[in-house]
């Protein structure tokens, strides 16, 4: 996706909070694909949300293409400072939550917690209704959804490429 908007990317940036793990492993993930795509990843470390826009304003001040934001706690709670530091250097900033495209991310592709929500609500009322728990299969819920921050593109001077628009992304901001 980050290809298709930016075919010449070779290097992203993104915050991770070691002591989250699962900031860890999306980092690992992150790290591999990109080498596979031959895109260098440069990972900063931050514990606390008082370091997340100092981290930040580092982490763009490096020869950097795009942020390309993984999700967590700590970053999401941040995501202002992340996404001001990015605007600041005319940075694209890519993402994975849905709340992050309205806190200026310009492209997200995200699991849509709501419809995860109402799966889960559907297995409840199977158990209320009196269905054993372990007939029910564990499943995975993989639905995502493409967001374009129109507004946050255009201020970093990202265009929408006809091959994402014809996926009918949401568009959000003006």
């Amino acid at each position: 996706l980050m290809r298709e908007f930016l075919p010449t990317v070779r290097a992203v940036g993104t915050l991770f909070v070691p002591a989250e793990v699962n900031m860890v492993v999306n980092r690992e993930l992150l790290v591999r694909e990109g080498k596979k795509a031959g895109v260098e990843v440069t990972a900063v470390a931050v514990s606390t949300s008082s370091e997340v826009s100092d981290a930040a304003l580092a982490m763009v001040s490096q020869d950097i293409d795009a942020v390309c934001q993984i999700s967590g706690n700590l970053t999401a709670a941040s995501f202002g400072g992340i996404s001001q530091a990015a605007r600041k250097a005319k940075l694209p900033v890519f993402a994975f939550q849905k709340s992050q495209a309205h806190a200026g991310a310009a492209v997200t592709l995200a699991r849509d917690y709501y419809d995860a929500g109402n799966a889960a609500a559907l297995m409840a009322v199977r158990i209320l209704r009196g269905e054993s728990p372990a007939r029910i299969p564990i499943q995975s819920f993989t639905k995502t959804t493409l967001m374009i921050n129109r507004a946050a593109a255009r201020s970093v001077g990202l265009n929408i490429p006809q091959s994402v628009m014809k996926r009918n992304p949401e568009m959000i901001g003006n």
